[in-house]
């Protein structure tokens, strides 16, 4: 499986990004800098473009062109945005591609450059005729982080967005990430293809007639269960539990209501200290039992710490730890040492062999509010999946459906114990659901699978940015013809050369 350094790599024969120091002064500041997409010639290469129209040689990021957006030109999205990322990609005729980019990590800006390339490679596929060297500029704003990180939510409570937030005259947002379900909470976001899911299929887009291969996309870091000739254990031999394994991390983001820390965010802020410090702080005989059973009745925890918490208490029908606190020992070690006097740490991490021993799992959301494609390991796996029902949404959701793929369960786990019981006593039924979730993971992930969904997600959205008129977009079909038309297709000019031959012979 490739990891994140390999894909930098590989990317590179695509992307050789070139920074201005001019961009500052574009900018206002915020240390942006300017990454353009290749030189012409080879770009053009790299893309198959048969026409010098299609991809420009990369030159200045030159605004003084006409460009096309949505929304209302008085108001200007970056200073509205607020401290969060709000990353770019540019066209125009003379300079071709480029993008802002972001200090950060090294996977953030790796996840930057994912979403530059997926916008691009969808707009070359997808819209050749909107990069003519008549056609006006445009810019498209999109996000990648957790969620779009934003000052400008509206509350889900009262509907208001803070001061000086002018959401409804934005231009549209493309967020390849995590949002919520109620669209009216910032209502320029278009959510489009997961970021997870990108990178094969930034594959498929730059590298034309791959796409009828038969074998499923590799999705890195991803686990996909089955994929590759796995043996499903029968059900009567799964472990009757909740099986879950997962980083202690925050929920939801504090712009959002019901915004819950993890169980440890600093040392005077930390729910597991004070756990330890009731139970008796390791003095004489601790009572853990009634400290957790204290904390469970607080509504300020994360989900995860309430999984794990209700394991430490009752793990006849749980398997629940945190895994991976690593990012903790920079900061203070009062975390590492409680994740191991509390036993809440896994020793070691669970495979996805380990995990496909259980009978039931369950996705429990994170920042986000979801666990990205995490669910879709989850249906993969033999057992059937408890699916953390959140505010928040991911691109495919949509095409999931409760009883059917999946057992929903609430935000707050209030009713995990019932959904658990009822799964006990009804088997079939359960089987017939893990047997849906495992059918929609093999079909979701095939190559012309894919394809549709970030052709319906992200392609067919780019038009209200692009191509408003709705002149430029590429059918699927015409796209990415069938592996039977295009054999229909190969027969039919195959016949027309034979009897191009025999007039010519003829002659």
């Amino acid at each position: 499986m490739r990891t994140t350094e390999d894909a930098d790599r590989a990317s590179e024969s695509l992307l050789r990004p070139t920074t201005t120091s001019s961009s500052r002064a574009r900018r206002g500041g915020g240390g942006a800098l300017v990454v353009l997409f290749g030189a012409g010639a080879a770009l053009a290469a790299a893309f198959g473009a048969r026409d010098g129209d299609n991809v420009a040689a990369a030159l200045a990021f030159d605004k003084s062109a006409p460009t096309t957006t949505t929304g209302d030109s008085h108001v200007n999205i970056r200073d509205e945005w607020g401290p969060g990322p709000l990353h770019e990609v540019h066209w125009d005729a003379k300079t071709g591609f480029h993008y802002d980019a972001h200090d950060g990590s090294s996977f953030e800006k790796f996840e930057e450059k994912l979403g530059a390339r997926m916008i691009q490679s969808t707009v070359m596929k997808y819209y050749p005729t909107r990069l003519k060297s008549d056609q006006p500029s445009f810019s498209v704003y999109y996000t990648v982080e957790d969620y779009p990180k934003t000052k400008c939510w509206k509350s889900a409570r009262t509907g208001l967005a803070p001061e000086g937030c002018h959401t409804d005259q934005w231009p549209r947002v493309y967020n390849f990430a995590s949002q919520p379900k109620d669209a009216s909470l910032l209502p320029a976001l278009d959510q489009v293809t997961l970021i997870t899911i990108a990178e094969p299929l930034v594959d498929m887009l730059e590298h034309e007639g791959e796409d009828a291969k038969l074998e499923p996309p590799n999705w890195p870091k991803q686990q996909v269960f089955g994929m590759k000739g796995e043996n499903a254990t029968a059900w009567e031999n799964l472990i009757p539990k909740i099986a879950w394994q997962g980083t202690d991390y925050r929920f939801y983001g504090p712009e959002f209501d019901g915004f819950k820390e993890d169980s440890c965010h600093h040392p005077n802020d930390c729910v597991l200290n004070q756990i330890w410090q009731r139970a008796g702080g390791g003095h004489g005989k601790a009572n853990y039992t009634l400290a957790m059973r204290e904390t469970l009745a607080r509504n300020d925890i994360t989900p995860r710490l309430r999984l794990v918490l209700n394991s430490l208490l009752d793990d006849s029908w749980i398997d629940a730890k945190f895994f991976c606190v690593a990012r903790y020992d920079s900061r203070f070690p009062l975390r590492v040492k409680l994740g191991k006097e509390l036993r809440v740490e896994a020793d070691r991490k669970m495979t996805g062999d380990d995990l496909a021993k259980y009978r039931y799992h369950i996705d429990l959301g994170g920042a986000g509010g979801t666990t990205w494609t995490g669910t879709i390991h989850k249906m993969s796996l033999p057992g059937v999946l408890f699916h953390h029902e959140t505010a928040m949404r991911d691109s495919y959701f949509d095409s999931i459906k409760p009883w059917v793929h999946y057992i929903p369960v609430a935000e707050d786990l209030r009713d995990l114990r019932q959904k658990f019981d009822w799964a006990q006593a009804n088997p079939q039924k359960c089987k017939q659901i893990s047997a849906a979730a495992s059918a929609w993971v093999k079909a979701f992930n095939t190559r012309r699978a894919l394809l549709r969904h970030n052709y319906n997600t992200l392609a067919v959205n780019l038009a209200k940015t692009i191509d408003p008129s709705k002149k430029h977009l590429v059918p699927f079909e015409k796209a990415h013809p069938s592996a039977m038309l295009g054999r229909i297709r190969q027969r039919i000019l195959n016949g027309l050369r034979r009897a191009a031959r025999a007039r010519a012979a003829a002659q």
